[in-house]
């Protein structure tokens, strides 16, 4: 069933559909981001078919005006934290 939905998702977001669901969702956060003047802006590495909001976050430049960091989780101890980010493609795998 996952294997299903994942690769029904993969499908989907090669679709004209998907870019213009993307192209609203983007101009959604550039309008949120403008009202609440982050410092700090977390993202997350998309899996496949999702909204890639470091793609987003590169082609806005938001770096520019803001620190950009990216969630790094361990098993021992077990806690999530953010990480700063510079733009480039994680190098550790969490």
């Amino acid at each position: 069933m996952r294997q299903h939905l994942l690769a029904a998702r993969a499908q989907w977001w090669a679709t004209p559909d998907a870019q213009t669901a993307q192209a609203v969702q983007a101009a959604a956060l550039r309008e949120l981001l403008a009202q609440l003047e982050p410092q700090c802006l977390g993202l997350y590495w998309p899996f496949d078919g999702e909204f890639n909001a470091a793609a987003f976050a590169r082609e806005q430049g938001l770096a520019d005006d803001m620190s950009l960091a990216l969630p790094f989780a361990s098993k021992a101890p077990r806690q999530m934290v953010y990480r700063r980010w510079h733009g480039e493609a994680p190098t550790i795998k969490d």
